[in-house]
Order: C-alpha cells, then sequence, then structure tokens
C-alpha cells in the first residue's frame, strides 16, 4: 500500500518467491511494475528505461523523469551495469522509486507484515515448546541414570 493515499492492492504487483532454502526465503519485487503503479497513483507520465548494450557486453538503463520540487525539473538515472537487460532495469525503476518517494512523501509499506509478524511469533513459541520438551526428556533420562 501507498502512505497517505493509498494505492488499492490491486495495483501493486505481486511479489515472487525467488529463492527457498531452509534458512531463508528471498522475494523478488518487480520494481518497473511497482513504479508504474507509483506513477498511475500520483499522475506522472514516465516512459520505459531506454537499456543501452555497453562494448563490454554488460547493460545499463537511463529513465528520465520530470519531478516536482527540482529547480531542473527533469532527472536522469543511470543504472550500474548488469548481465542483463531486466536487471539494469530493475535498478533504474529502484532509483526511480526512491526520487518519488522523496518528491511526494509516500510510504511503501509490506501488506503481509502482520501475517509475518504473527507466524514468526507461532514459530518461535513451537520453538520454545520443543526446547522445553527437549530438555524435561534430557533431565528425566538423566534422572533415571541417577537411579
Amino acid at each position: 500500500m501507498l502512505g497517505r493515499h493509498h494505492a488499492k492492492r490491486s495495483t501493486l504487483p505481486p511479489s515472487t518467491p525467488s529463492h527457498e532454502s531452509k534458512d531463508h526465503l528471498t522475494i523478488n519485487i518487480d520494481f518497473v511494475q511497482l513504479l508504474n503503479a507509483i506513477t498511475c497513483q500520483y499522475q506522472i507520465s514516465l516512459n520505459e528505461p531506454n537499456v543501452m548494450s555497453l562494448d563490454n557486453g554488460n547493460f545499463q538503463s537511463i529513465l528520465e523523469i520530470e519531478c516536482p520540487g527540482n529547480s531542473t525539473g527533469i532527472h536522469y538515472l543511470i543504472s550500474t551495469e548488469y548481465s542483463t537487460t531486466n536487471e539494469a532495469s530493475q535498478d533504474v525503476a529502484k532509483q526511480t522509486i526512491n526520487i518519488l518517494q522523496m518528491a511526494f512523501d509516500y510510504e511503501i509499506f509490506d501488506i503481509n507484515y502482520d501475517l509475518m509478524l504473527r507466524l514468526l511469533d507461532e514459530c518461535y513459541t513451537k520453538r520454545d515448546r520443543c526446547i522445553a520438551l527437549e530438555i524435561d526428556s534430557r533431565f528425566k533420562t538423566m534422572k533415571g541414570i541417577n537411579k
């Protein structure tokens, strides 16, 4: 959701799990889609990022944005070099989101944050119970050995 001027949930792009392991879950956010949702919310006209192929085989993306409150009125954002066009586009879109966030003073909230906290709390509660049971069973075993 966008703070202050709340956007509908349906305007935000879905996050997709990209990598799951025993230790962590990584979520990929499509910053290009998120940028489109933000520019629609604030009625900002914005072109797609221009992606350039560099001599070394990498790619860079450039985006021009007209930003209120800036003396020149126009920002040119350039991504760092990436090996794929998608990575370059995502980087420049993320930079643009940060610029717009400063200009329009909005916040981006994770709508799953409360759910994540509740699940984390349940996880810790279960872990604590398991530890307590494990300690209890070790103590009973130790008491049996002492008899």
